[in-house]
């Protein structure tokens, strides 16, 4: 019995775990309170390569999470599988290279999405819309 329900524990750990991610496609995409557009409310409004976790999908709608712990539905054809994040703090230093002595390029605030374009060890490649690029420590961004 014990043995049971360690195998049941550990299938339900390895489900969670896998959760897809998708990002934003669009330069703007509503995040709604119901898998419908007339019957609901805006929960709020995201913007391009934000990164969200599929929880569950009705239809063509998906019912995501973002980086804040907003639930809500988007459609699926406002989002599309890429590998993005956001950022989770204020002022967090983007740098010419994966070293924490590396020059900063540029400071990325919370809220943030970039594209990943590279990954070295505990430290992502980023890129915006903007054409800005560098390298910042995984643990402070959300969406991998």
């Amino acid at each position: 019995m014990r043995s049971f329900a360690i195998i049941i524990m550990v299938l339900f750990l390895a489900g969670t775990a896998a959760a897809e991610t998708v990002t934003v496609a669009v330069s703007k995409a509503e995040l709604r309170s119901q898998p419908s557009v007339g019957a609901s409310s805006i929960v709020e409004t995201l913007t391009i390569n934000t990164p969200l976790a599929v929880q569950k999908t009705e239809g063509r709608y998906l019912m995501v999470k973002d980086f804040k712990g907003n639930l809500g539905w988007i459609h699926e054809t406002m989002v599309k599988k890429e590998q993005t994040v956001v950022v989770e703090n204020d002022g967090v230093n983007v740098r010419q290279a994966p070293e924490k002595d590396a020059p900063v390029t540029f400071k990325a605030m919370r809220g943030e999405a970039f594209k990943v374009l590279d990954q070295s060890e505990d430290w992502l490649q980023i890129g915006d819309q903007q054409g800005r690029t560098g390298w910042i420590w995984k643990s402070l961004t959300w969406g991998l």
